[in-house]
């Protein structure tokens, strides 16, 4: 038994006794990401590496060359210069191991913790090498440690302030430059390529590659294979290993099935759990278990299975965060289903934070497109309208936990056949009000999307009842203030009502810049958010009066510029500017007198505020005016040229006879005579209102209502112009070609593209421009109460 601890450049922060192994310096280390305080040494005296200085970067060239010197007498070269492919052998190993601890003997902590975990003697070789040449480059080695703990790879060191987030995985783990290694290069081929027959003619050659740790993470084939997605070998594999090796981590803590649920491999799933009934049960180093990945893999069916497999008291609070991060991930990735069954077995997973300290709340209050806050267009709101999702939204939940072959076949679309075929039979009883929606495949999407909402809906309310029966004081701080402030940001009105019934104090709750709701929806421009407060029974007074905390009132913020995310959903920036004035002369109507005057901090009256804010948009919406009018003028502008000169240029020896149209062309020359006037009356009119634009004074009160008019006019003069051009058009080809049809049908086919190409192209905007300028408005000002 030797003791000792080296201490020759550095000071270990404590000494524990090890046997040591023939002259080889043994590292221990714990299960858990270890410190510099974890490595414990046992050199063999009078090794002459012992007294050669750290590696560091002002002296790595001459560590590596007394190093390669003592690699070389010790004959250890080859384990990071092979001169053949290696093979695995016993001699192979002894050599390596015996390499890879003459290096590490003469690192100090910070150096060693970046190889710490690596097997192969090439790969710390050629990790350090790689690591001093950054550090000589000018980045630190904290900047290293921390690229290895965010997983970027060498090559990619231009984010160096903002490494990307992605699983927390030990130091070390990716810092592998084992290029040249090829023992198990044919093994990576096939499975890559999936090739079950290669890979099985490979492993009968070496049964021990079975188990062997193949990559630098720790991970096994059986891993590799999982996590290429390749469900075939994944299978084979698995059935070659015992119970004992399917349960092996590799250094993210995963095992082959964590890797099978994240790549939604439910089959694979299924032959793996079983051959071992506990591998679902196996967490990863962040403590989640593979359901969550699986969820997080936005795999519906995968998350299903592994749900109906795993105790529900996994999920429970008090058992860690498994349960609310599950939920979160459900929420983002669309599994409503397994949501809802969730949160009704685990009321408490409502307050429970999740990974990272998100809540369910605040997750579910950034889902805008799972409320039915969603836009549609016309046609899909109508037979949105028509559909029924409710039914089957509260009836699916129990069937989330029965077992597997009835789980895998009942999806909600499937339950909700049963339940309308159940109903069918009743429905003479029923009233004539009962609506039952088509089963036709092309309005599924829908009916699917109205289902997604009837879900976040109905998990909303059991999460509000959930609330309604805590204490202010048992909640967690900003758990349902965040989520509120984050639905009224994205405009989920449900969301808020729902909060409102349950918690109404919550109405009056204030952010850090002490606006409430109704000042945020303003902020934000949530209109159907604003609206809420037409349907209070309870008076509104407090909420129009309010300041924030830098003296801004209701509508100094109406004032203020719309976030750009609100302003790209409205097409140009004349329009925009249109939006903003609707939204100021809006609150301007409701608040109280003075405050239309008062001022801000700043000493700024919400005109003056609007005024500042708006000035690079109205240059812009003149711009944007102009150009409209201008390109649209030299399209009038031709239309007329040709109306006109046509009149003249008919073919009128072909159409007249003694000087009066033929009776068999006297219908075709009136349709030609009537659209040819109105074509050139329209672009007539067409061109006067955008000459009208082009001379527009462009003061703030005429983006609300005058340019619009204006553009609506001529838009609509020209539109028909079009029409009637087309129209005048066909009817000369119908008098020229008489009898033709075979001619004159595809001229009129092609001549229908213009007309065709305006419609899908600007029909769109004059629709909108009309519908902002004298449609109903943006705001409901006729909400029914709804507290």
């Amino acid at each position: 038994m030797v003791l000792r601890s080296f201490v020759s450049n550095f000071r270990l922060q404590r000494v524990i006794a090890i046997p040591a192994e023939k002259g080889n310096c043994i590292l221990q280390k714990n299960m858990n990401p270890p410190t510099p305080s974890d490595f414990v040494w046992s050199p063999i005296p009078n090794v002459p590496i012992l007294n050669l200085a750290p590696p560091a970067p002002t002296n790595y060239i001459f560590w590596s060359q007394r190093m390669i010197e003592y690699l070389v007498g010790e004959g250890l070269w080859e384990a990071i210069e092979p001169k053949s492919v290696p093979k695995d052998s016993e001699a192979w190993r002894i050599k390596n191991k015996m390499a890879l601890d003459a290096i590490r003997m003469t690192c100090d902590p910070p150096t060693l913790s970046m190889i710490y975990d690596i097997s192969s003697a090439k790969m710390a070789w050629n990790t350090m090498a790689k690591m001093f040449e950054l550090q000589t480059q000018g980045v630190n080695l904290a900047d290293l440690s921390r690229i290895a703990l965010f997983g970027v790879n060498f090559g990619d060191l231009s984010g160096l302030t903002k490494p990307p987030l992605v699983r927390m995985i030990p130091f070390g783990a990716v810092w592998h430059f084992d290029v040249d290694n090829k023992r198990f290069a044919a093994m990576y081929a096939a499975i890559y390529k999936g090739n079950w027959a290669n890979l099985k003619m490979l492993l009968d050659a070496n049964p021990t590659a079975l188990t062997a740790k193949v990559s630098g993470r720790g991970q096994m084939l059986i891993h590799v294979a999982a996590n290429t997605g390749n469900e075939e070998i994944t299978q084979q594999l698995a059935k070659l290993m015992n119970i004992t090796d399917l349960q092996v981590q590799d250094s993210y803590g995963a095992t082959a099935l964590t890797y099978a649920a994240y790549n939604g491999m439910t089959r694979t799933v299924e032959c793996l759990l079983s051959l071992n009934d506990q591998l679902h049960l196996i967490a990863n180093r962040l403590d989640l278990l593979p359901v969550i990945d699986a969820a997080q893999g936005t795999h519906h069916e995968t998350t299903r299975y592994l749900y109906s497999r795993t105790p529900i008291a996994c999920f429970y609070p008090q058992n860690g965060n498994n349960g609310s991060t599950l939920l979160c991930a459900c929420f983002v990735s669309g599994i409503f289903d397994v949501a809802l069954d969730l949160i009704r077995r685990c009321p408490s997973l409502t307050i429970s934070p999740g990974f990272g300290n998100t809540s369910p709340f605040l997750v579910l209050g950034s889902r805008a497109s799972e409320f039915h806050g969603s836009s549609l267009t016309f046609w899909k709101r109508w037979i949105y309208s028509f559909l029924w999702a409710e039914a089957a939204a509260t009836a699916v939940f129990l069937l989330n936990r029965l077992p597997t072959k009835a789980l895998e076949e009942r999806t909600a679309y499937e339950v909700y056949t049963v339940l309308l075929h159940c109903l069918s039979t009743l429905k003479p009883f029923l009233s004539s009000n009962f609506h039952f929606p088509p089963l036709n495949f092309r309005v599924k999407q829908i009916y699917e999307l109205k289902l997604m909402h009837a879900y976040a809906l109905e998990i909303l309310r059991c999460m509000c009842h959930r609330i309604s029966f805590i204490k202010d004081t048992e909640l967690p701080t900003g758990v349902v203030e965040n989520g509120l402030t984050e639905a009224v940001k994205n405009g989920i009105f449900e969301f808020v009502v729902e909060i409102i019934k349950a918690c109404p104090h919550r109405m009056y709750y204030a952010d850090i810049f002490g606006r409430d709701m109704i000042m945020e929806a303003v902020s934000y421009r949530q209109e159907k958010v604003y609206s809420l407060i037409y349907g209070l029974k309870v008076e509104n007074t407090g909420w129009i009066s309010r300041v924030d905390y830098f003296g801004n009132n209701m509508l100094h913020l109406a004032g203020m510029l719309a976030p750009p995310s609100r302003l790209a959903k409205i097409s140009g920036a004349a329009l925009q500017m249109q939006r903003e004035l609707q939204w100021f002369k809006e609150v301007e109507s409701i608040v109280l007198p003075y405050q239309k005057d008062m001022q801000n901090m700043d000493g700024e009256t919400p005109e003056q505020l609007f005024e500042k804010s708006h000035k690079q948009l109205m240059v812009d919406g003149e711009k944007w005016m102009k150009e409209t009018a201008t390109s649209s003028t030299v399209v009038g502008a031709l239309i007329i040229t040709i109306m006109f000169a046509a009149i003249f240029t008919v073919p009128t020896s072909t159409v007249l006879e003694n000087n009066k149209p033929s009776f068999s062309y006297k219908k075709t020359y009136m349709v030609f005579v009537i659209s040819d006037s109105i074509s050139l009356f329209a672009s007539s009119t067409s061109v006067l209102m955008f000459l009208g634009i082009l001379t527009s004074r462009y003061a703030q009160e005429d983006f609300l209502k005058s340019l619009p008019t204006k553009l609506i006019i001529g838009l609509s003069a020209l539109f028909f112009s079009i029409v009637s051009m087309m129209i005048s058009f066909c009817s000369t080809l119908m008098i020229m070609l008489e009898g033709q049809l075979h001619l004159v049908i595809p001229i009129i086919l092609l001549v229908s593209i213009p007309v065709t190409l305006f419609i899908f192209l600007q029909f769109p905007l004059l629709v909108e421009i009309f519908i902002y300028t004298y449609g109903p408005g943006i705001f409901n000002k006729n909400m029914k109460s709804w507290y």
